[in-house]
């Protein structure tokens, strides 16, 4: 329940060492780097370098979604149900000594997909003009006409639909002195009619009159060949340009058969464009080079043993200060909520890690407001399963570790409460056994005393704020600031403490002893906040007005506080209002086989988006009661996530080696 103490490294080595010494640090994996500010020393010069490798790196992503996208649909579910290919250290080394053929492989991988992309293209023109020149392979004639030294001919299309008979006349009826006339006709697309017109040359302007007062329109096809001359062509390069294809998809198939090593180079290449620009935070002198940055306190020492071992270096081993980079150190149980607080701040210089004081909180309370039993089963299941058959990574699976207490917690709330699945086993005793089956909760159900569980609710919240007060004594007492931690804290504690029993009293009944100590704490805890939150001011009048107002802003602070701790009811209820009613209407018809079949499927889908719904609902509401009850009491934020340079591993996963 800790943040990880840093130290700042500075270190000096030969500059002949400097790739194998970056190498190093990036496989250890440990050191977050910062520029070295050595006085009178350059800065690297390697951005066209840095380029280059970005662009092998980017290179090889291309080659890697290419292949993904192309797999057979088996082994693009096995991929994703298994994850990151796993292999060891002597296979990544092999692996690494055929970095250029690996190079080379996704150049050809990306020039496979952009001639099958071009050849594909072209099918798709070739495909379209012979869909096009179809319809003109009734007309014998060559496309672009024919001109003899008596004759010319002209291909085209009229508007309307013609016979050759009709043609013929509705030309002669334009242009009646035309002694030679031929028509071919043929049905064309949109109304339209093809037709091939011959006539003497010297008749040639009048043809093209005639023709012009009709709409016509010459073939969009040119060359002394007919249609069904051109359509062959077309259609044999359209086979063509298919077994192209298959070849290229067969090649590339092939290569999406056995990725790994595109894989290796993907992620190989990476970690060369990381250390290319990690080259920017280094310092140079003619024959030596200065590294700088932070470790985690405990790892500096096993860090500085390997690279002494390796390299002849000089070092210099620090307190970080207060721009060092934050990194958290919790056990099982909270490590799962440090997402959440990332979510919202890591800890700044002077906090404390909210992980451990929010853990608890943050599971009971998501039990809480998803509250059913089977939905808990569920998540626990779930997550189990997933926890022990993928490979994921760190994040994902502390999310699904966090998901899995609060599914455990949901399952005890829901036995407590009596919700399984909302109350599916009562509704199955009614509708198939006739049995009435009472209630199954352990403490009492919500929906029959739901003023029992608001005051609970309100008892839970209250726990939580002084939680957070006491964690902000505590920091003060750190600090040295003991004094400003009583005053800070007690009369808080003294007004709100007091006045849950008075507070209580309106909805159920209580001992009169507890009420008068409430009076007596309530108007102490007032009274010390009038002193307490006045003592900045310089004059009495100051003080004063400066003490009513700070009692005024705490009363009505925490009770909003406290009231928005009832989101824990109306959550609870809605789960379990939702759940009965699906229960209900699968239970409607009254055939028992027409029934059984009903409930089944309305019990799956509704139980399912019931569980959707308000599982997004608990924890939106968790982490919104964490952020704004818990936090603002105590916890400032503003840290930097620690950010070592380690090798990327988005493909492969260089297993540890065992002694």
């Amino acid at each position: 329940m800790a943040k990880r103490p840093m130290k700042k490294l500075e270190l000096l080595a030969l500059a002949k060492d400097r790739d194998a010494l970056l190498k190093t640090l990036q496989k250890a994996g440990v050191m977050e780097l910062k520029r070295a500010e050595t006085e009178g020393w350059q800065q690297a010069a390697q951005a066209e370098w840095a380029e280059n490798a970005e662009e092998e790196a980017q290179a090889a992503q291309q080659a890697v979604e290419i292949l993904r996208a192309l797999r057979p649909e088996k082994q693009r579910a096995w991929q994703k149900s298994r994850g990151a290919w796993r292999i060891t250290p002597a296979q990544a080394q092999k692996m690494e000594a055929h970095g250029a053929l690996y190079r080379r492989q996704c150049q050809e991988v990306i020039r496979l997909d952009a001639a099958l992309a071009e050849r594909t293209a072209e099918r798709a023109r070739i495909s379209e003009r012979c869909a096009q020149l179809r319809p003109w392979t009734r007309i014998e004639m060559p496309l672009g006409g024919l001109i003899t030294k008596h004759t010319v001919c002209r291909v085209g299309s009229v508007m309307g639909q013609w016979t050759e008979e009709e043609l013929l006349q509705a030309i002669w009826k334009q242009q009646p002195r035309m002694d030679a006339l031929c028509v071919q006709t043929a049905p064309g697309p949109l109304g339209h009619t093809l037709a091939a017109v011959a006539c003497l040359r010297r008749e040639e302007e009048d043809l093209q009159n005639a023709l012009a007062q009709m709409g016509f329109a010459p073939c969009p096809f040119r060359g002394k060949e007919s249609a069904a001359g051109q359509l062959a062509k077309a259609e044999l390069a359209l086979r063509e340009a298919e077994d192209e294809i298959e070849r290229l998809k067969h090649e590339l198939m092939q290569r999406a058969a056995r990725p790994e090593g595109i894989l290796f180079a993907a992620d190989m290449l990476a970690a060369v464009a990381q250390r290319q620009r990690a080259m920017d935070k280094l310092a140079f002198s003619e024959k030596t080079v200065a590294v700088a940055g932070y470790v985690p306190a405990d790892e500096a020492g096993r860090l500085l043993d390997r690279l002494c071992r390796r390299f002849p270096l000089a070092y210099e081993l620090s307190d970080a200060g207060e721009d060092a980079p934050v990194l958290l150190k919790n056990n099982r149980f909270v490590r799962p909520v440090e997402s959440i607080t990332k979510m919202y701040a890591l800890p700044g210089p002077k906090d404390i890690d909210p992980s451990g004081v929010m853990a608890f909180f943050y599971y009971v309370f998501f039990g809480m407001m998803l509250s059913d039993a089977g939905y808990g089963l569920v998540m626990v299941l779930g997550t189990t399963w997933a926890l022990h058959k993928l490979t994921l990574k760190r994040e994902m699976a502390e999310t699904l570790r966090m998901f899995r207490y609060c599914g455990v917690s949901t399952v005890v709330w829901g036995a407590l409460f009596g919700s399984w699945f909302g109350d599916i086993v009562q509704v199955i005793g009614r509708s198939f056994f006739s049995v009435e089956i009472g209630s199954l909760a352990l403490w009492f159900e919500p929906m029959a005393d739901p003023i029992r569980l608001l005051l609970f609710a309100f008892a839970l919240g209250i726990v939580h704020l002084c939680a957070g007060l006491f964690v902000r004594a505590g920091m003060l007492i750190k600090q040295r600031r003991a004094w400003d931690a009583v005053m800070d804290t007690l009369p808080v504690l003294l007004l709100v403490l007091g006045a849950a029993p008075l507070a209580a009293g309106i909805f159920i009944p209580v001992p009169e002893g507890l009420t008068g100590a409430g009076k007596g704490m309530a108007a102490a805890g007032a009274v010390l906040l009038i002193f307490t939150s006045g003592r900045s001011g310089k004059k009495a009048l100051a003080k004063l007005g400066g003490g009513l107002y700070g009692l005024y802003n705490t009363a009505s602070g925490y009770l909003s506080d406290v009231l928005s701790y009832s989101r824990l009811l109306a959550l609870g209820l809605a789960t379990g209002s939702i759940a009965g009613v699906v229960n209900l209407m699968g239970a409607m018809p009254e055939n028992l086989a027409v029934k059984a079949v009903v409930l089944t499927v309305v019990f799956c889908v509704g139980h399912a988006v019931n569980l959707a719904i308000n599982l997004l609902g608990a924890y939106v509401h968790t982490n919104r009661l964490q952020f704004v009850e818990l936090f603002s009491k105590f916890y400032e934020g503003g840290g930097r996530a620690f950010a070592p340079f380690a090798a990327p591993q988005g493909y492969t996963h260089i297993e540890e080696e065992t002694k």
